[in-house]
């Protein structure tokens, strides 16, 4: 029962997560060219400290502790590929933009079998080759 519940739980999360997205990605074509990627990757971050706070306030931040320095790596990657992101979308559209974005699978894909000497399997192969 637990395990049905949970999933209900995250689909729920996963739709909310995927219209959040579109939103995102349909306010920034709407400012195209009043707001260069920069500002709307920043005012993207403040929006998103100030809705976060509460949280942060009652469970602590990890960014703060000694051993957060992957993390600290992740956002600064993070925001170059928002900025990158942005500027694609007010480049190409949101549809051209939102396809090279998700092609980040291959890329991980890739990546960990190079640095990390991960196997990959016959089925994760075939699905590189259906993306390319």
């Amino acid at each position: 029962m637990n395990e049905s519940r949970d999933l209900r739980k995250g689909v729920r999360f996963g739709i909310l997560t995927a219209l959040s997205f579109a939103v995102l990605n349909f306010s920034v074509k709407i400012s195209l060219g009043s707001l260069p990627p920069a500002e709307l990757t920043f005012f993207r971050g403040l929006s998103g400290t100030i809705l976060f706070l509460p949280v942060v306030k009652v469970k602590g931040s990890l960014l703060l502790r000694r051993d957060a320095l992957s993390l600290w790596g992740r956002s600064m990657v993070s925001a170059v590929s928002i900025v990158c992101l942005f500027a694609n979308i007010q480049t190409v559209g949101v549809g051209n933009a939102m396809a090279l974005a998700n092609v980040s699978t291959v890329f991980v894909l890739g990546l960990s079998w190079i640095f990390l000497k991960e196997k990959l399997s016959s089925f994760e192969l075939l699905g590189v080759m259906i993306v390319l």
